[in-house]
């Protein structure tokens, strides 16, 4: 008997730097260091590959700059 399964893998943003990846579901929900959300968005090399699960809001980018800060 076969059981059909699909191939996934789980990695935190700060192992995915440096990578692309096609298809990329995504949960921002708990970033806890300045520009882990965009690390984690910008690995995505399409918005059809990219799925998040769960709605993004402002208190899930944490910036450094406060120009950033003052603009979101």
């Amino acid at each position: 008997m076969q059981i059909p399964l699909r191939l996934a893998w789980a990695i935190t943003v700060h192992k995915s730097q440096g990578m692309s990846i096609d298809y990329l579901k995504m949960d921002l929900h708990k970033c806890f260091a300045e520009g882990q959300a965009y690390v984690g968005l910008s690995r995505a090399t399409n918005i059809r590959g990219l799925q998040l699960l769960h709605q993004l809001k402002t208190k899930d980018i944490i910036a450094f700059d406060h120009r950033v800060q003052k603009f979101y």
